[in-house]
């Protein structure tokens, strides 16, 4: 599966549909199944578009959490290792920033979560997200820390992840920009 297999006219097409005005696409799920029957995209097209758009909202996030954490830490370079060093307030600033990212997410919702530190299939803690190990190791922490006292199982929220058939198209990431910019290229 490459994103070159797809019309990526029409995948820009569906992220503009969308994105646009808090589209009520992506609020309502009965206008989206109208729309899903009445249009002639498929639905495979439909799941790449919405990945798309899943990856456009991480990428926000994880670009404000790298930047609060760098406000918040020194980098510290020793025997050929880099560290953080955080104060105890930079630490509570660093939680609590992250905090509202995470909790944008319903509960039910906190699986989407996951490729901000894991590859598309979750085998290795890394990502296009947060590209420094130590940033990813701190969030994902956290964001243990997070579902458990949501009394959230970590193992269930990856499987639930790892069930939900529209996670395959993470493979394509990155791909927003790659559609928005090859789209702009073709016309």
């Amino acid at each position: 599966m490459k994103l070159n297999d797809y019309n990526i006219t029409r995948l820009k097409q569906l992220i503009i549909l969308y994105t646009k005005d808090n589209s009520i696409l992506v609020r309502d799920e009965k206008a989206h199944i109208n729309f899903l029957s009445e249009s002639d995209f498929t639905s495979e097209e439909h799941q790449i578009a919405i990945s798309a758009v899943k990856e456009s909202v991480l990428q926000e996030i994880s670009m404000e959490l790298i930047q609060n954490f760098l406000r918040n830490s020194d980098i510290m370079f020793s025997a050929n290792e880099k560290k953080h060093n955080i104060t105890p307030e930079g630490m509570v600033n660093i939680k609590n920033y992250f905090r509202q990212a995470y909790n944008i997410f319903p509960l039910e919702q906190k699986k989407e979560l996951l490729p901000l530190f894991f590859n598309y299939n979750l085998t290795q803690q890394n990502s296009i997200f947060f590209q420094d190990l130590l940033t990813n190791d701190y969030y994902f922490n956290i964001f243990l820390m997070f579902l458990n006292e949501d009394k959230l199982d970590f193992e269930m929220i990856k499987k639930q992840y790892l069930d939900d058939e529209n996670n395959k198209y993470t493979k394509l990431y990155p791909m927003y920009e790659k559609i928005m910019s090859l789209s702009s290229m073709l016309s």
